[in-house]
Order: C-alpha cells, then structure tokens, then sequence
C-alpha cells in the first residue's frame, strides 16, 4: 500500500458580483395597476413594500411608491418604483418616464432583452427603455434605491 500522497488545497475565487439593471417604463396606469401587470406577464410577485424617501426642499420628504418582488429559487428581486410624486420625480434627467423597474441579481443581462420584450407586450405599457445605470442615472438615485 502506497503512503497517501501530499495534500493540495486549491481555492476557488468566485465572482459573486451582482448586477444591478435598470429599465423605464411609459404607462397612464396607476403603480399597482403596473405591479399587477408585470405580476401576470413576468410569472413575479411584486408587493407593496416601504416608500424610496428622497429629503425634498424646505427640509421635507418626497416618498415614491415601490413594489418589490423576490425570487426563492435565486438571488433575483424586481423592484418597480414610481418616477413622480406630485410635482417631483426621483430622476429629473427623465421626467417623461413613469417607473424605473430595478432588476438585481446574478446573470440579468443574459435575459434583459426577453424580459423588456415581455413588458413591451403589456396593453396598458406604452414605452420601455433600458437604462445604463452608471451613465444614464444620477450617482443620488442609485445610492438611494437599495
């Protein structure tokens, strides 16, 4: 029998980097309207969830409404977040777009184009855009949606 050999420990480095994705929606509908819409054509379960507080002027808080959607079987979750409040919008660079849908998770962009092509068949969607997170969106707005 032959003396068991030397053992060799080789670490695995991972890339658990997440993707973060962003697309604009166009709708007439309310935002629970939407969130019951892409419920139904993405096969998700977006639910109400707390409000984006962004500090508004005069020391008060403007709220946009959020729905949010996490997967069991992944690290997936869907956040669909108003673009307006009254008289003020979370991304001023985009004041025609109703909703920004927040996609976070591992391997969004392999699907970002089945996905957009989905919600393009939506009655009641009337545009939607992808957005470059760092290019397209104010550096304030990505570091107050989680």
């Amino acid at each position: 029998m032959k003396p068991p050999g030397r053992k060799v420990k080789h670490k695995l480095f991972l890339k658990e980097e997440l993707n973060d994705r962003f697309i604009g929606l166009v709708s007439s509908e309310a935002d629970y309207k939407v969130s019951l819409l892409l419920n139904k054509k993405l096969n998700i379960n977006l639910k109400s969830n707390s409000p984006i507080e962004i500090p508004g002027s005069k020391g008060s808080e403007t709220l946009f409404s959020r729905f949010t959607s996490n997967s069991k079987f992944n690290d997936l979750t869907i956040d669909l977040i108003s673009n307006r409040s009254g008289n003020e919008f979370l991304t001023r660079k985009y004041p025609n777009l109703d909703y920004v849908l927040k996609l976070k998770g591992n391997k969004i962009s392999d699907s970002i184009n089945e996905v957009v092509s989905k919600i393009r068949s939506i009655d009641g969607v009337i545009a939607v855009f992808i957005l470059e997170d760092k290019l397209q969106l104010e550096e304030n707005i990505l570091e107050v949606i989680p």
